[in-house]
């Protein structure tokens, strides 16, 4: 469920700068939004304390080259070395 202040969020991007602006939940993004971005896409994502899955979907929104912002309270640190979701392989030569 999307928060009252995220959809009045959208609405004041809309009013201020004549851009089209859109809010989601995490859940919808993960699933169907997220091929809409691609390269350059400017995003919000706002993460509350403690929410693995929202700091999950921000990886995957800075996978394909959005713009993204991250408004939380707390650090978003995310282990280079660890990636989630991703296929890992070895060439042999």
């Amino acid at each position: 469920m999307i928060g009252s202040g995220v959809l009045i969020g959208a609405l004041n991007i809309k009013e201020m700068s004549y851009l089209h602006a859109e809010a989601f939940s995490a859940r919808e993004l993960k699933h169907g939004v997220i091929v809409l971005i691609e390269q350059d896409v400017p995003m919000i994502l706002f993460i509350a304390e403690g929410d693995t899955y929202m700091a999950g979907v921000a990886v995957g929104v800075k996978a394909r080259g959005a713009l993204g912002v991250a408004i939380s309270n707390e650090p978003l640190l995310h282990n280079p070395d660890r990636p989630q979701n991703l296929a890992k392989s070895v060439s042999v030569q």
